[in-house]
């Protein structure tokens, strides 16, 4: 069935005189786009875990201060520590819980980071590219 007004309801075709013509799906059309669909599922499933990774290594470059040096990170987990030692010899002498250790935080490799960040920003953008190329195809091809 075929209209050529607007505010028609869904499964009408609107025909133009220009483009492809319509026709139905066969088997094999309905199977190309189905399998197209699953790798555009996969490629969009990775692209998130690649986002999810690179956010979170972001977030991590953000807490190192630009002039922190290996030195600096290591006098700073000292001195957590110290501090989390006289709190607890506090706490132990008024009866109170005492706090769990600080979570030991190493220097981070804030080069090796940024290069990961980079690598998993290029594979972010291939992902993308992968998926609206397979998208494209599955749109023009019905």
């Amino acid at each position: 069935m075929s209209n050529t007004t607007a505010g028609t309801s869904p499964e009408n075709v609107t025909f133009h005189g220009h483009g492809l013509p319509f026709r139905d799906p066969g088997p094999a059309d309905v199977a190309a786009w189905r399998q197209l669909r699953s790798q555009q599922g996969a490629v969009d499933v990775e692209d998130h875990a690649v986002r999810q990774k690179g956010l979170a290594i972001e977030a991590q470059l953000k807490n190192v201060p630009k002039d922190e040096g290996p030195e600096r990170a290591t006098l700073r987990a000292l001195d957590a520590r110290v501090k989390w030692a006289e709190e607890n010899v506090r706490r132990a002498q008024h009866g109170l819980e005492l706090l769990p250790p600080p979570a030991e935080n190493p220097s981070i490799d804030v080069e090796g980071k940024k290069a990961e960040h980079a690598a998993l920003f290029n594979r972010h953008v291939e992902l993308k590219v992968a998926s609206n190329i397979i998208e494209n195809y599955v749109y023009n091809r019905l």
